[in-house]
């Protein structure tokens, strides 16, 4: 079984709220030593992007390379375009990896903000 990393260490946020029709995009790199720990993201679209999106998270667990997506906004109006993910327990990738977490572009007049904190 693999053992969990120090989960009480220091939360860090990061965010990147780009211009109109740009994804924005957090990157935890991957560093040496390094096992980042996932625990909060939330954000949203200034405005209705009138089109489905799905938030992604790509990461490597147990060194198999994973992408959860989570529906932010739908073309029939379903899903509101603001999220806030809590992940209990946190989500850990493997050791010297990185994590990636992408919102897509929300199109024309429409900005995404990307919110993210980890250890």
């Amino acid at each position: 079984m693999k053992t969990p990393v120090n989960i009480s260490a220091r939360a860090i946020p990061e965010n990147h709220a780009p211009n109109d029709n740009t994804e924005a995009k957090v990157t935890l790199a991957a560093a040496a030593g390094t096992q980042h720990v996932l625990d909060k993201v939330f954000g949203a679209y200034d405005d209705d992007p009138g089109a489905e999106k799905a938030l992604t998270i790509d990461l490597t667990v147990a060194g198999t390379a994973v992408t959860l997506t989570y529906p932010v906004a739908t073309d029939d109006g379903f899903v509101e375009p603001r999220f806030n993910l809590d992940f209990n327990p946190p989500l850990q990738g493997d050791e010297n990896t990185a994590i990636e977490i992408a919102l897509p572009a929300g199109g024309a007049g429409v900005a995404g903000k990307l919110n993210v904190v980890y250890r």
